[in-house]
């Protein structure tokens, strides 16, 4: 009788076992696949975050060179216009001078002709 107590109490225990082992094997898969949909979902979001930073890095940069690229038109066309007076004045006083020197070279050249003695003070 012991004998049989025994043996159906290890039964039990073996049964308690085995369900104890299927139980936690299920929870283990449960608790792995609940991990992994973690691991894959934190994943994502971090592959977004990055996807999100660089467009607006991306974002930034073009602002950046179209400022910078507008601050330059603007700069140009200031510096031409400051320059496009001091180039008129400077080609006014060219032409004056060449024309000047002109008028000198013609003088000269009308008053003395080979041949005539070039009259001196005394």
């Amino acid at each position: 009788m012991l004998s049989t107590e025994s043996a159906a109490t290890e039964g039990r225990i073996e049964a308690n076992r085995a369900s104890a082992l299927e139980t936690a094997a299920k929870e283990l898969d449960k608790a792995t696949f609940s991990v992994r949909e973690r691991y894959r979902t934190m994943e994502e979001q971090v592959r977004q975050k990055y996807a999100d930073r660089i467009a607006k890095t991306e974002a930034a940069w073009k602002q950046g060179v179209a400022k910078t690229e507008a601050d330059a038109k603007r700069a140009t066309q200031t510096i031409e216009a400051e320059a496009e007076p001091i180039s008129r004045k400077l080609k006014d006083r060219l032409n004056h001078d060449i024309w000047l020197a002109d008028s000198v070279f013609d003088v000269a050249q009308n008053q003395f002709r080979p041949g005539e003695e070039i009259e001196r003070p005394t």
